[in-house]
């Protein structure tokens, strides 16, 4: 499995050089994004319950939703079916750090409440969508 994490490493830092622009892969985390109703959510009342049941904030089965979309528009070729194994990585690698961005907002220790003053609101002021596409 080294070179599925190699794979993943590299897709991992093209992610991160082309984050701000308009590549491909910036358009198709924007699609994961969009699709999922991520961009949409009030983090301040996401949960484990706002999870899917397999422990992670996209549902896995949306990957096979957006393929049925992209395949209806191409031809299914030998170039498509390496892009195809390419957005899977990228999907659960969006999935992944998804999980890490928001999961340090599901457990906030009790003791530490937004209205109790402005300086505890910072410490647990969470991301809104819109700010997990940056």
């Amino acid at each position: 499995s080294s070179s599925t994490e190699k794979n993943t490493f590299h897709l991992h830092l093209k992610l991160t050089e082309s984050l701000q622009g308009q590549t491909p892969e910036y358009k198709y985390v924007k699609e994961i994004l969009l699709a999922s109703g991520i961009l949409f959510i009030d983090t301040d009342s996401i949960s484990t319950d706002s999870f899917h049941a397999s422990g992670f904030p996209i549902n896995p089965e949306l990957f096979h939703v957006l393929e049925q979309r992209r395949a209806s528009q191409y031809r299914i070729s030998a170039e498509y079916i390496q892009e195809k194994h390419n957005r899977h990585l990228m999907f659960d690698t969006v999935n992944e750090i998804l999980m890490k961005k928001l999961y340090p907002y599901l457990h906030p220790q009790p003791w530490i409440r937004k209205k109790d003053s402005p300086s505890m609101a910072a410490a647990i002021t969470r991301p809104s969508g819109q700010h997990l596409l940056k």
